[in-house]
């Protein structure tokens, strides 16, 4: 259903951020047995039933998940021939209806939305209309016209008309006698069930006796335990049986003195809370919000508040043995901000072809700044260059190196990723170009000799050798 909530303008958009976040429902899809939403609708009617309720909101969003997997042209139609327009499957399965099988689904019983007022019979078509409400039930009541004909739908039957000449007097006898023996029928079997009743209630009482007999006996054979162990034999728990007012009043009573002198203890002095550790994040799916959680307890009898948080929400990265993510955004950062300084000396060059060695006889405030970036921004821009053939270098070697070894253990699939090895490819083609044309100004184009800075000889290894790479990269 990301269909419908992809973006904050979508209309399941607002339910599954709010579903992403619910710990319970985040268990229902965790499980290995819910593999469809109709399963998943099931496990919320039954958890609605209890104290683990999930939220409106994931029922919600899991209603639209099924009228998405139900009618969407992708997953499943009426033909059997599905299309592939949100590209979301592999070319081999362009055409294949990997949600089609939900029409004939073994949990449904046939012709059971027969009618526009059906609400089905089986447990899951039940829970889809408790879950869901009648929108759902109507959509799929519309499905009946497809070729691909769901089960739940009214079967398909032929009307056959057989004329008869009987005559209509030795019909009216038939029916005489019909209703002659439906009467008998009728009687007798009012007799039957009186003597049925009677035969209940004997039997009752009897299994009512041989109940308690059987209890006393089993209870009887059990080991009797001391009162420090077993809890239905200590003292405070016979007194509650046998004198039930009174032990309800002490009950009180040392309620309200504990209340009462735990209202006197100030917060600050109270001990903190017990707080376990996160638990993983639980998503949907990768690289969506998610919730964890943890448990978080009160070993006396109060605790310093505020009491922390037992859930908190979460990111699920993609689980892949790849992380380039943040050295792409540098990588990126750094290819920017190399552009932008390269629009800057190309600006300083293109300004140094109008001037003469006489507009540097005298040179004001201004002139001096210029003259400042004039020298620093070429050097600036090597720096970035060199930086950007470590990032780049070290991209190559996990995707294409290391990423393409089986069971290397690191970086291992990086390979996978189509994007990936397309992007690494087109860094280091972007990188060789502007140093190759970067030479190529320094070899046919002449530096201004007022921007000339001689080689020093007195640095010495590794300067001496920096400074030739270095020099190497442009003018």
């Amino acid at each position: 259903a990301q269909d419908g909530a992809a973006a904050a303008s979508d209309s399941l958009y607002e339910s599954f951020m709010d579903a992403s976040t619910d710990v319970e429902c985040n268990n229902i899809i965790g499980k290995e047995t819910v593999t469809n939403p109709i399963l998943a609708l099931v496990e919320m009617e039954a958890a609605a039933s209890g104290d683990q309720a999930v939220a409106q909101s994931c029922i919600d969003y899991h209603c639209g998940v099924l009228v998405t997997a139900l009618t969407d042209g992708d997953l499943a139609s009426s033909s059997g021939t599905c299309t592939n327009r949100h590209d979301s499957k592999l070319d081999s399965q362009a055409n294949s209806c990997i949600c089609q099988e939900l029409l004939t689904y073994a949990g449904f019983q046939a012709s059971e939305l027969a009618t526009s007022t059906s609400t089905g019979t089986s447990t899951a078509m039940q829970a889809i209309y408790n879950q869901c409400g009648t929108l759902v039930t109507l959509k799929m009541q519309g499905m009946c016209t497809w070729e691909s004909y769901p089960i739940w739908c009214q079967s398909t039957t032929s009307t056959v008309t057989v004329s008869s000449t009987t005559a209509t007097s030795t019909a009216t006898t038939s029916t005489g006698t019909k209703t002659a023996t439906s009467v008998t029928a009728t009687t007798s079997s009012a007799t039957t069930t009186a003597s049925t009743l009677t035969t209940t209630t004997s039997v009752t009482t009897t299994a009512t006796t041989l109940t308690i007999t059987s209890a006393t006996t089993t209870v009887s054979g059990l080991r009797r335990l001391d009162s420090e162990h077993d809890p239905f034999l200590t003292q405070s728990f016979l007194e509650m049986v046998v004198h039930p007012v009174e032990a309800a009043r002490r009950l009180q009573t040392s309620a309200s003195a504990t209340s009462s002198s735990s209202s006197t203890v100030d917060n600050a002095d109270l001990p903190d809370y017990e707080a376990g550790d996160w638990s993983p994040c639980t998503c949907y799916q990768q690289c969506t919000p998610g919730v964890r959680t943890r448990v978080v307890e009160c070993l006396t009898t109060a605790c310093q508040e505020p009491m922390p948080a037992t859930r908190e929400a979460c990111i699920c990265d993609h689980a892949a043995e790849c992380s380039v993510d943040t050295r792409l955004i540098v990588l990126f950062s750094v290819f920017f901000t190399q552009a932008f300084i390269a629009v800057l000396c190309f600006i300083f060059y293109f300004r140094a072809l109008s001037q003469s060695s006489d507009d540097f006889i005298k040179m004001g405030v201004m002139k001096r700044c210029g003259g400042f970036f004039f020298k620093q921004m070429p050097p600036l821009l090597r720096i970035l260059v060199l930086i950007q053939l470590v990032q780049i270098l070290w991209l190559v070697l996990d995707v294409w190196v290391f990423g393409a070894l089986e069971d290397s253990g690191y970086q291992s699939d990086c390979w996978e990723s189509k994007d990936l090895r397309l992007v690494s490819a087109i860094c280091l083609g972007l990188w060789i170009f502007q140093v190759s044309l970067g030479k190529c100004t320094k070899t046919y184009a002449r530096k201004p000799d007022w921007l000339y800075a001689p080689d020093r000889l007195s640095r010495r290894f590794p300067f001496k050798q920096f400074r030739i790479i270095f020099r190497c990269l442009g003018p």
